[in-house]
C-alpha cells in the first residue's frame, strides 16, 4: 500500500505556492470574462465607461430634491458588489482543494470532506451572479408592471439621453412626406409601436429625412431619443444581437448585468422600453430580420427605420419610398449651400448640374460643397466636368463623402447573380427596357431574368419605369448608377464577355424584331416577302430563335412592341457600330426600318441612325444592306416632309438594287419613289416610275408589290384629277389587299378611294368607305394612319354640308398629327379646318387655320401644296371683302397650280377669282376667267363644277346686261345638271349610308 500511494505520489505534479495558485485562478477569471464579454461593443467593455450622474429633482420637495440611483440600477451595482464576495469564496476553494492535495497525513474521509466542501463552495461562487441578475429582473418586471399605466416620462435619477444628431438646414422638398410623418408618429398607437420604414436608393435622402422627423416630433417623446447605426465601418450589417446589446447600454444597464442569451436580452429591453414615450431611428437597416427584434412591445415607442431595399416584411409599418427631387427642388437645394446669387448669375450651368448629378440631394449636396471649396470656379466649370462619363463619380466626392461608395453598398448587400445581372445592364445603352433583356445578356431563361429584375428593383439598384399599352413593366436605371455599373462592367468582367453578351442583346433584338415583322402584315407590305428572304440569306447571328416562349414577346402585339423598343433598337445601332460589330449595325436598322412611317414620331435621331447604318453596311461590304437602307432613310425623310431629299435617296436605293439584280428591291424603291414625286407636283415622273414598278413586281410575281403600285398610281391619276382612272387604281389595289388577307392595308386604301369619290362627287359612297375604313383602321394600332381616315371623313362630311361632324373628325386629326410632328399632315388639315370655317360663315377663323397651313408649307418648302393653299387663302380674302389680297393670291395661285400641271386646281383657282374680278368691276377678266374654267372642267369631264361656272357666268353676263349671252350659259348648265342627275341616280352612287363612326 506505502509502494502504491509513493507511486501515485510521484504521478501527480508538484504542488503551487498558494500565491501562484492564486494568480492562475485570477487568470483563468479574467479568461472567462473575455470569452463572456469579449464580443461586445468596446464600449460595453470599458471599466472606465461614465456611471449615470446623480442630478437633482427641480419637481421635489427641498428636502429631497437630491435623489439617488433608481431601485433596478442599485439591483445591478448590488450584483457588482457580489463579485469580489465571489472573488474570496473562490479564493477559500482553491485553498481547502490545496489543502486537502498537500496535507499528506490527514485522513482519507478527511480529504474527502475538503474536497466536498469545496465543490460546495464552487456552486456558490457559480450561482451567486445568476441569483443577484434574477433578483434584478424580478424587480425590473415587477417595476414595470406597477408603472405601466403612468407612462413615466424619464428616469427620476438619471439624464434623459437624446442621441439624434442634429438637423442639417438644407434641407428642400419633401414638405407632404414630413407632414404626414410628423402627424403619424405625434398620435400615439394604443396596439403597437408606431414604425416608419423609409426606403430609397443611396444618396436620396432618407437619413436626413428622418432626423428630420425625428426633430419635428421630439417634444412629443420626452423618454429617450435612441440612434443606432445598423452597419459597421466597412459597410457590414450589425447583428441583431450585437444592436440589443449597444440599446441597453444606452439605456444605463451596466455591462455585467447584460445577460449571454440573446433571448434574455430582449426580454430585459422590451421590459426598459415598457411605458416609455421613447423614440428610436435604426439607420441604414438591411433586411427585415435584422430590424423586427428592436422594434419595442410598448405602444408609446416610436421607430423610424431607413433601408435601401423595401422591408415589405414589416406589415405593420407605414412604407414611405423616397424618389429623386425634382430639378426645381435640386437648383434650390444648390443655391441653398452655394449661394443663390452665384447659382442665380448662371442658371443654365445650375440646371445641367443638377442634372447632370440626377436630382440627388448627396450628390446635389456635393456639387455645390465642391462649388463652395473652390469659389474661383464658375458654375459651368463644374458642369462641364459632369459631363465626362468617365469622371462623373470621381466628381461627385467631397471630403469623405463619395456617392460611389454610398451606392456600393448596395452593391455589396445583394449575390453575385445579382451583382453579374448589375454590371452586365451598365453596358447597354436603352433608356428603358423590359426584364427579357437580362436573358440574353447572361444567357438565361426568361423566369431567371424576371427574377433578377425583381431583385435589382428591391435592391434600388433598378427602378420601374413607364408601362407598356400591355400592362407590361418596364425598367430603367439611375444615371449616375448605370455609370457605376458600367465601371463594375470594366473592372469585373473580361472584354471578351462583355462583347459576347452584346452580341447576344443586338441578336435577341434581331430575332424579335423578326418575329415582329413575320407577324405584322404592314412590315410584309412596306418590305415584300422578296425583301424577307433576302435579309435571311444574309442575316447576323440570332439568339434563341426556337424558343416559342421567346418569340412571343413580339408576335403578340408586333406594333406595339416595334413602338417601345425602336429607340432601344436605334441606341443599339450606334452602340454595335462603336464595337464595330457591322454585321448587327446595319441589319437591326434595316429592320426598324420597315416601319418607320410609324415610328419616326418616337425617335429624333433617325437620320444618324441611318447614316451609322450606312457606314457599318458599306465597311461590310455589303451591297443590299446600303441599297435596303437608303430606301429607309429615304422613307424617313418622307415622314419628316422633307420630299426633295427623300428623292434623291429613293433614286440611289433603285440604282443599288439594279446593279445587284434585285427585281423586288428596284421595285418597292420606285412606288416609293413615284409617291415622292407626285408630293413633289412631278406627275408625270412619278406615273413613270409607279408604272415601272408595277411592271417588275408583275414580271417577280410579287403580289404585294404590285398592289403597292396600283396603289401608289391612283394617287397619282387623283392628284391629276383622273378620277376614273383613280378610282380603278385603287379598286384594282384593293382586290389584292383583300385577297392577301391585309387588313390594315385594305383600309388605308378604303381611304384614298374614299378621296377619289369625294372629288368625284358621290358622297353617299364616298361616306360610306371612309367610315369603314376607320373601323378597320382603328383596330391597326396605327394612330397616324387612323388620322388620315378621320381627315378624309371629315372632308367627305364637309362637302355634305355636315359641317359639326367635319370640325370634329378634324380636330382629332390635327391633335394627332401634331403629336406625331407630320407638319405636313397639320397644314393639309388646317386647310380642311379653314375650309369648314369658311362655310360655317366665319372667314376670320378661317383665315387664321390657313395662314397656320401655309406658314407650314413654306417653311417645309413645299411650292405645290403652297399653291393650293394660296386658293383657299384667296377665297377666304374674297368672303372677308378684302378684294385686291384676294386678286393676288387667286392669280399666283392659278399660276403656280398650271406650272405643275394640275389644271382642274388651276381652273378651281380661275372660279374663284372670276368672282374677284367682278367685284372689283373687272367685267372682262371675269369672263375670261370662267370661260378658262369651263373649258377645263368639261375636258377632265366634272360636271359639277362645269356646270357651277356655267351658271355663274349667266350670273355675270345678267350683270352686265347681256341677256342673250345669259340665256345660253342658263340652258347649257341645265343640259350638264340633267346628265349629273342621270349620273346620281346609280344604285351603287345612291345606296343608303351606314352609321356614321363614333
Amino acid at each position: 500500500m506505502q509502494i502504491r500511494r509513493e507511486n501515485r505520489t510521484a504521478r501527480k505534479p508538484p504542488a503551487l505556492p498558494t500565491a501562484d495558485r492564486l494568480a492562475r485562478f485570477a487568470h483563468e477569471m479574467r479568461l472567462r470574462r473575455q470569452a463572456r464579454f469579449g464580443a461586445l461593443p468596446r464600449p460595453l467593455r470599458d471599466p472606465h465607461r461614465r456611471r449615470h450622474p446623480v442630478r437633482r429633482d427641480p419637481a421635489a420637495p427641498a428636502d429631497k430634491r437630491v435623489v439617488g440611483p433608481p431601485a433596478h440600477l442599485r439591483a445591478g451595482r448590488a450584483m457588482l458588489r457580489s463579485v469580489p464576495l465571489a472573488v474570496g469564496l473562490g479564493t477559500a476553494v482553491v485553498t481547502a482543494a490545496g489543502l486537502a492535495a498537500e496535507a499528506p497525513n490527514i485522513g482519507t474521509g478527511i480529504r474527502i470532506g475538503l474536497t466536498v466542501v469545496a465543490a460546495c463552495l464552487a456552486g456558490g461562487v457559480a450561482a451567486v451572479p445568476e441569483l443577484v441578475f434574477a433578483r434584478a429582473m424580478r424587480r425590473e418586471r415587477e417595476s414595470a408592471e406597477s408603472t405601466a399605466g403612468s407612462a413615466p416620462v424619464g428616469w427620476p435619477g438619471d439624464e434623459v439621453p437624446n442621441q439624434l444628431p442634429p438637423s442639417t438646414r438644407h434641407f428642400i422638398g419633401r414638405a407632404d412626406v414630413l407632414a404626414e410623418l410628423t402627424e403619424l408618429l405625434r398620435r400615439p398607437d394604443p396596439i403597437a409601436a408606431t414604425v416608419v420604414a423609409i426606403y430609397g436608393k443611396g444618396g436620396v435622402g432618407k437619413t436626413v429625412l428622418a432626423v428630420r422627423v425625428a426633430h419635428a416630433v421630439v417634444d412629443s417623446f420626452p423618454a429617450e431619443k435612441l440612434v443606432v447605426v445598423l452597419r459597421g465601418p466597412q459597410g457590414e450589417p450589425i447583428p441583431p444581437d450585437e444592436a440589443v446589446t449597444v440599446l441597453l447600454s444606452d439605456l444605463g444597464v451596466e455591462e455585467p448585468a447584460i445577460p449571454t442569451r440573446f433571448e434574455d436580452r430582449l426580454r430585459l429591453y422590451n421590459a426598459r422600453m415598457a411605458g416609455r414615450r421613447a423614440l428610436l431611428l435604426l439607420d441604414n437597416a438591411v433586411d427585415e430580420a435584422q430590424v423586427r427584434p428592436l422594434i419595442p412591445n410598448s405602444p408609446d415607442c416610436a421607430v423610424l427605420v431607413t433601408s435601401r431595399r423595401p422591408l415589405e416584411g414589416l406589415v405593420d409599418a407605414r412604407h414611405v419610398g423616397l424618389d429623386v427631387i425634382s430639378e426645381d427642388e435640386a437648383i434650390q437645394l444648390l443655391g441653398s449651400i452655394v449661394d443663390a446669387g452665384r447659382v442665380g448669375a448662371e442658371p443654365e450651368a445650375a440646371r445641367a448640374i443638377v442634372r447632370l448629378a440626377g436630382s440627388l440631394p448627396l450628390t446635389v449636396a456635393i456639387a455645390g460643397a465642391k462649388l463652395v471649396a473652390r469659389p474661383h470656379w464658375r458654375l459651368a466649370t463644374l458642369a462641364e466636368r459632369l459631363r465626362d462619363n468617365q469622371r462623373r463619380l470621381s466628381e461627385l466626392q467631397a471630403g469623405d463623402v463619395d456617392f460611389r461608395a454610398c451606392v456600393g453598398l448596395s452593391y455589396s448587400d445583394i449575390g453575385p447573380e445579382q451583382r453579374r445581372a448589375f454590371r452586365l445592364l451598365g453596358i447597354v445603352r436603352a433608356a428603358t427596357f423590359r426584364s427579357w433583356t437580362l436573358a440574353p445578356l447572361l444567357d438565361v431563361d426568361l423566369t431567371t431574368a424576371d427574377w433578377l429584375a425583381d431583385e435589382l428593383v428591391r435592391a434600388q439598384l433598378l427602378e420601374p419605369g413607364p408601362v407598356e399599352d400591355r400592362g407590361l413593366p418596364r425598367f430603367r436605371q439611375h444615371d449616375l448608377i448605370r455609370d457605376f455599373a458600367g465601371e463594375r462592367a470594366g473592372a469585373e468582367e473580361p472584354e471578351t464577355e462583355r462583347r459576347a453578351a452584346l452580341r447576344r442583346l443586338f441578336g435577341a433584338y434581331l430575332a424579335l424584331a423578326e418575329c415582329a415583322c413575320q407577324a405584322d402584315e404592314h412590315a410584309v407590305a412596306s418590305a415584300g416577302p422578296a425583301v424577307a428572304e433576302k435579309l435571311d440569306a444574309v442575316r447576323a447571328p440570332r439568339w434563341r430563335t426556337d424558343d416559342p416562349e421567346f418569340a412571343r414577346l413580339s408576335q403578340l402585339d408586333p406594333d406595339d412592341w416595334y413602338v417601345w423598343e425602336c429607340r432601344p433598337i436605334a441606341r443599339a445601332v450606334r452602340q454595335a457600330h462603336q464595337e464595330r460589330m457591322w454585321d448587327l449595325a446595319w441589319e437591326l436598322a434595316v429592320r426598324i426600318g420597315m416601319h418607320v412611317d410609324r415610328l419616326c414620331g418616337f425617335w429624333n435621331r433617325w437620320e444618324e441612325t441611318f447614316e451609322l447604318a450606312l457606314d457599318a453596311a458599306h465597311r461590310a461590304a455589303n451591297r443590299y444592306g446600303q441599297a435596303a437602307l437608303r430606301h429607309a432613310l429615304g422613307e424617313y425623310l418622307v415622314q419628316r416632309d422633307r420630299f426633295t431629299e427623300a428623292e434623291i435617296e429613293f433614286q440611289r436605293s433603285a440604282a443599288m438594287f439594279v446593279e445587284i439584280g434585285d427585281q423586288a428591291g428596284q421595285a418597292k424603291a420606285l412606288i416609293s419613289l413615284g409617291e415622292t414625286r407626285r408630293l413633289l407636283g412631278g406627275f408625270r415622273s412619278a406615273e413613270e416610275a409607279l408604272n415601272r414598278a408595277l411592271e417588275l413586281a408583275r414580271e417577280h410575281g410579287d403580289r404585294w408589290l404590285e398592289a403597292g403600285a396600283w396603289r401608289g398610281l391612283g394617287g397619282a391619276n387623283r392628284t391629276l384629277r383622273r378620277l376614273s382612272a383613280a378610282e380603278h387604281c385603287h379598286r384594282q389595289a384593293l382586290n389584292l389587299y383583300h385577297e392577301l388577307g391585309a387588313r390594315s392595308e385594305e383600309g388605308r386604301t378604303l381611304r384614298r378611294l374614299a378621296g377619289d369619290l369625294r372629288m368625284w362627287h358621290r358622297l353617299a359612297e364616298a361616306e360610306q368607305h371612309a367610315a369603314k375604313a376607320i373601323e378597320i383602321v382603328a383596330g391597326t394600332g396605327h394612330p397616324n394612319s387612323l388620322a388620315r381616315c378621320w381627315l378624309t371623313y371629315g372632308q367627305v362630311r364637309l362637302s355634305q354640308g355636315h359641317y359639326r361632324d367635319a370640325n370634329t373628325y378634324i380636330d382629332k386629326a390635327i391633335t394627332v398629327f401634331e403629336e406625331s410632328g407630320g407638319l405636313g399632315l397639320v397644314a393639309e388639315a388646317a386647310r380642311a379646318k379653314a375650309q369648314v370655317r369658311l362655310a360655317e360663315g366665319e372667314p376670320d377663323d378661317a383665315s387664321e387655320w390657313m395662314e397656320r397651313g401655309l406658314a407650314i408649307r413654306v417653311e417645309l418648302g413645299q411650292r405645290f401644296a403652297q399653291a393650293r393653299g394660296l386658293r383657299t387663302l384667296g377665297e377666304i380674302r374674297a368672303a372677308q371683302g378684302r378684294y385686291p389680297e384676294a386678286d393676288s393670291l387667286l392669280t399666283e395661285a392659278a399660276q403656280l397650280l398650271a406650272e405643275y400641271g394640275d389644271e382642274w386646281g388651276s381652273a378651281d383657282a380661275l372660279r374663284v377669282l372670276a368672282d374677284v374680278h367682278a367685284e372689283l368691276g373687272r367685267w372682262s377678266q371675269a369672263d375670261t376667267a370662267l370661260t378658262e374654267a369651263v373649258r377645263i372642267f368639261a375636258r377632265f369631264g366634272d360636271r359639277r363644277c362645269e356646270t357651277e361656272s356655267l351658271i355663274e357666268q349667266a350670273r355675270l353676263y345678267e350683270r352686265t346686261g347681256d341677256r342673250e349671252k345669259a340665256r345660253a350659259r342658263y340652258a347649257q348648265a341645265h343640259e350638264r345638271a340633267r346628265t349629273l342627275r342621270s349620273a346620281e341616280t346609280d344604285p351603287v352612287v345612291s345606296s343608303p349610308s351606314i352609321d356614321r363612326p363614333a
